[in-house]
């Protein structure tokens, strides 16, 4: 893979997978290891997420055809190692991220006694006012 040439897509558009039960079997330990690895990289990459689980898909008999996915998927993060999210420790002056936990976890109280729907864009944008979410959101 280190010699390998960086890709810039993640996964070809017409590739299309299946269980492939004629293709040759992989080692299903080290594939379900990269596809682990891949899911955790989710986090900070979600460009990588439709084909990482796509793939994720196929871990209980993984084949060759598979694995090149897999490995292609590896090959884009080669390309784009610059790219990513930043998570930074406060993302709110004065505010630390339990800090934000417990109020969105109060507003989902809130609104869950009053009968209330609120999507996960709201409660970020909830969070970064300055008032209590709760008071902020009235349904």
């Amino acid at each position: 893979m280190e010699n390998s040439s960086p890709m810039k897509t993640p996964m070809s558009t017409s590739l299309k997978l299946y269980s492939d039960p004629d293709g040759k079997d992989v080692n299903a330990t080290t594939y379900r290891g990269m596809i682990g690895s891949l899911m955790y990289l989710t986090a900070s990459r979600p460009d990588i997420m439709f084909s990482t689980f796509l793939c994720a898909r196929f871990q209980s008999k993984p084949k060759e055809s598979h694995l090149a996915a897999v490995k292609r998927i590896i090959r884009y993060l080669k390309g784009t190692a610059d790219l990513g999210l930043w998570y930074p420790k406060e993302t709110v002056p004065g505010r630390s991220s339990r800090q934000l936990g417990v109020e969105e976890a109060k507003l989902r109280v809130h609104l869950h006694r009053r009968g209330g729907v609120c999507s996960s864009r709201q409660l970020l944008l909830a969070s970064h006012l300055d008032a209590h979410p709760a008071e902020r959101l009235r349904l």
